[in-house]
């Protein structure tokens, strides 16, 4: 913590507390913050004001002082418990004292000038007469200043110091209790906003659950139709089908957005690469836009071990912010680095350990203040076509990572969010993404789901890679036809409405055929099952809806 002098004190009433004492004991005072600035001085003596401080010759002498005690003040030795004494060549007296606060010297006390005993009346004559001054005005003015011995003069300064002293902690104190409700606030704050994410979780997600079955279907058969087609020869057909699966693949993070409200939507986490995942989800999403980025990741950037899909949907999301705030393009920059978060005071609401913070910034329009703490809030926007989901999701999305966004703005300036994910102890195997050739693969595989186009297109998928295929409709079906067959692979949907699902006969298709291969698939992460699979006896998780290319990922993988 950081803080002044002038942070911790009322300044306007200390001075007229000061302007008070110095009216009962006729001492100048003055407080002067640490860098020598004064922030308080009254009752100045008109022998100094008016003679000493207005003549060149005798002001001279009062800079001595001055420069005599700014050094003593920074002389280890004396500046903890010490009064600093010093009788300028003028004749009057100086005393100063250091105010410290939990050993920092935050300002001083300076008390002056008075004499220490009755003045000589004749080397005040004598000065008088040396620099031209006015003798009767002098003399009358000599007669003003106070005379305190020298052991009454330090008690003085040590009652000053010390009730300064206790103002300065008591503003301390203050300080620091303000500043840990803001602090306490805050977090308040976002744990409001995760609980009003969550509540909306459950309409949400019961919608999006259904939405992602006929996307499953949609999106496989489409792949089925470039798989078949020869892109040379239907040229413009593969245009048209192209710009039906990017539509489809938009309707996908939408419903995306939807579940991440659900309950239990928990990430299905895996080691990613940082890189790979920032430049992917960026690329994608500026595809034909004006605006370009510009990366500066550390070159020993960590990898993170978080749910690709989800983590991408948040870069995407910030991205088409960014994108949208410069209509006549610009340049987003992101940054990543690795850090370690020690969070003694806590100023992050995340577990202290190793994490990759990721800054992404533009240049747009900023974000208004009165708006910044509401951006995250389910269904606000402040665009004519925003849904208000796509902050509230990342928002969402991070804290099931149990991580951090934040985000600074400047209206007319830009914005930058902030995000911590946590480091991955694991090392990322480049290799298992490499897709050197066309998949192709043997073998029996049963798919086990309530929906008839999800089925067919499944196993009309499977036997495109080189599998033979059955399909079932719910779990006593599917146990029956593996106990007359033998199968490498089972694909079970998660739940069947009013029979069993993937979760109720994962046991005893493990006993029938204890060799078997089996994937958990849900269109609705309602369950832990999909997020600790192998806790529940699968080998592996399809989330609904899937490309072509993350089938072939889990059956590689498995």
């Amino acid at each position: 913590m950081h803080y002044k002098f002038s942070d911790l004190v009322n300044i306007k009433k200390l001075q007229k507390i000061l302007e008070n004492f110095s009216s009962v004991t006729d001492l100048p005072v003055a407080i002067a913050d640490a860098d020598g600035n004064i922030l308080i001085g009254v009752g100045y003596q008109e022998i100094c004001k008016d003679f000493h401080r207005k003549f060149p010759a005798s002001n001279a002498m009062c800079k001595k002082s001055n420069t005599f005690i700014n050094r003593k003040l920074h002389e280890s030795e004396v500046i903890e418990n010490q009064c600093i004494i010093y009788k300028c060549e003028n004749g009057l007296t100086d005393m100063s004292a250091p105010i410290i606060i939990e050993g920092k010297h935050l300002a001083t006390f300076l008390m002056g000038q008075f004499l220490l005993e009755e003045p000589d009346e004749q080397l005040f004559r004598e000065q008088a007469e040396k620099f031209g001054f006015n003798m009767t005005n002098y003399l009358n003015a000599l007669k003003k200043v106070p005379v305190y011995p020298e052991e009454k003069a330090k008690k003085i300064m040590n009652f000053c110091t010390d009730f300064a002293e206790i103002l300065t902690t008591l503003g301390l104190k203050n300080l620091r209790d303000q500043e840990n409700n803001e602090r306490k606030k805050q977090l308040d704050e976002y744990k409001s906003k995760m609980e009003k994410l969550e509540s909306i979780g459950f309409l949400a997600g019961g919608i999006a659950h259904d939405f992602n079955n006929i996307l499953t279907a949609a999106l496989g058969n489409i792949s089925l139709i470039k798989l078949k087609l020869n892109r040379e020869e239907n040229d413009k057909v593969m245009e048209y089908i192209d710009e039906a699966e990017k539509s489809l693949y938009e309707s996908k993070n939408l419903t995306q957005q939807l579940l991440t409200f659900a309950k239990g939507g928990a990430p299905v986490i895996k080691v990613v690469c940082t890189k790979e995942l920032l430049q992917e989800s960026v690329t994608f999403t500026l595809r034909g836009s004006n605006v370009k980025c510009v990366f500066n990741l550390a070159e020993d950037l960590l990898p993170v071990e978080v749910d690709k899909g989800q983590i991408s949907q948040v870069i995407q999301n910030i991205i088409i912010n960014a994108n949208q705030a410069m209509p006549n393009g610009g340049t987003v920059r992101i940054d990543a680095e690795n850090v370690f978060v020690n969070n003694q005071e806590k100023v992050l609401p995340v577990k202290d350990g190793q994490y990759v913070r990721i800054s992404i910034k533009d240049h747009g329009v900023g974000i208004p203040k009165e708006f910044i703490n509401k951006i995250f809030d389910p269904y606000f926007t402040t665009k004519q076509k925003g849904s208000g989901l796509g902050l509230a999701t990342s928002h969402s999305i991070i804290n099931k990572h149990y991580g951090y966004i934040a985000v600074d703005s400047q209206l007319g300036k830009g914005t930058t969010f902030h995000i911590y994910l946590k480091a991955s102890k694991n090392n990322y195997d480049a290799k298992i993404n490499q897709r050197t050739e066309p998949f192709v693969a043997s073998g029996r595989i049963l798919v086990m789901d309530d929906q008839a186009n999800i089925r067919e297109m499944l196993a009309n998928t499977l036997r495109s890679f080189g599998f033979e295929v059955e399909s079932v409709e719910e779990g006593d079906e599917a146990l029956e036809v593996l106990k007359q067959h033998a199968f490498d692979v089972a694909i079970l949907d998660l739940t069947i409405p009013g029979a069993k699902g993937g979760k109720e006969i994962i046991q005893e298709v493990k006993r029938i055929n204890e060799d078997i291969k089996v994937i958990v698939s849900s269109g609705y992460n309602n369950s832990p099952v999909m997020s600790n699979y192998k806790d529940y006896g699968f080998d592996n998780v399809l989330a609904k809806p899937f490309s072509l290319e993350e089938l072939e990922e889990v059956l590689k993988d498995i």
